[in-house]
């Protein structure tokens, strides 16, 4: 047996799927090549490491930590944020922003002073709106009481 051949037959020796002439080859051969028996001590070495790293169980509990994990981190998070992050609710932010922006346009536009007053009607003024709009004189008397009130 060669080397190659060797190394090509390490995992069927390893198993024991070898016929009786064919075990007898390999372990000659690896009594004579110091290479080859270095790779087959290095191979079962590596066989061993996989076999103790089979033979431990993970943790049956250990998704559903994981879960209860990630629900406490939600738990935790503030009801705002969760809140802003859902789709479903972004169009009423939107609107509820471009309603803010068209309040704070109206009040930066306006000019100080420039509100109209309520109830602030003086004779002059409904004079000034009697003669624009052609009102009769005898109308103009009811006008007047009803401002005064």
């Amino acid at each position: 047996m060669n080397c190659a051949s060797f190394r090509s037959s390490i995992l069927a020796y390893t198993e024991q799927d070898f016929h009786s002439y064919s075990v007898r080859d390999f372990e000659f051969h690896s009594h004579e090549c110091a290479a080859c028996a270095h790779l087959l001590s290095e191979f079962r070495l590596t066989q061993e490491i996989i076999g103790k790293d089979k033979s431990i169980e993970p943790n049956p509990f250990a998704d559903t930590r994981m879960i209860q994990r990630l629900e406490n981190l939600r738990e935790r998070e503030s009801v705002w944020i969760y809140l802003f992050s859902l789709p479903r609710f972004r169009p009423l932010y939107l609107s509820f922003g471009l309603v803010l922006a068209m309040l704070l346009g109206v009040f930066l536009g306006l000019e100080e002073g420039v509100l109209p007053a309520v109830n602030s009607h003086n004779n002059t003024d409904i004079d000034l709106i009697r003669t624009e709009l052609n009102v009769p004189d005898m109308m103009g008397d009811d006008a007047i009481l009803f401002a005064n009130e």
